[in-house]
């Protein structure tokens, strides 16, 4: 594996199994800030695993209780820079990985939760990846009005953002 590849596509679904039992290295349920009223009530848990003896790392994201409109829908959801606030600008752009090579595409140089939205309003998104977020440099996730686009990484206005401290 090279150092960015993507082991998973976007808004694939997580199975149980072992990886998933492993402990978190951070584990919050948010979100921490709505910047859309209609999500208020929705609930995001996030885990970020550094699964150990590799450079490997997974992220789960669980949605629940995700309004209506949200229903039957594709959300892009993305780990930002910086901790959630009532700006929705405050939590700063994409993390993307330092040592990632530019001429790959984003999706393999940042990390990507769009999640599903099924029709009791829950979904499960994950991202294997294998290279560490470094302590400091990632801070929340963001989930997205719109599916992530694969070139732009663009994914439209920001619905809730979930402060959580990843990496080592």
């Amino acid at each position: 594996l090279s150092a960015t590849a993507p082991l998973v596509a976007p808004h694939a679904s997580a199975q149980s199994g072992h990886l998933a039992s492993l402990p978190p290295n951070a584990r919050v349920v948010g979100p921490t800030i709505f910047h859309d009223a209609a999500f208020r009530g929705a609930v995001v848990e996030l885990r970020s695993i550094d699964v150990p003896l590799t450079s490997l790392t997974l992220m789960i994201l669980n949605a629940t209780a995700m309004p209506e409109v949200a229903r039957g829908r594709v959300l892009g959801a993305h780990v930002h820079t910086r901790g959630c606030a009532d700006d929705a600008a405050a939590s700063g752009p994409h993390y993307v990985h330092p040592n990632g090579d530019p001429a790959k595409p984003l999706a393999m140089r940042e990390v990507w939760l769009d999640v599903r939205i099924d029709s009791r309003g829950t979904g499960m998104a994950f991202a294997l990846f294998d290279w560490r977020i470094r302590r400091g440099d990632a801070n929340s996730v963001v989930v997205h009005a719109e599916p992530t686009n694969p070139t732009t990484g663009a994914a439209g206005p920001r619905l809730l953002c979930t402060s959580i401290v990843l990496g080592q």
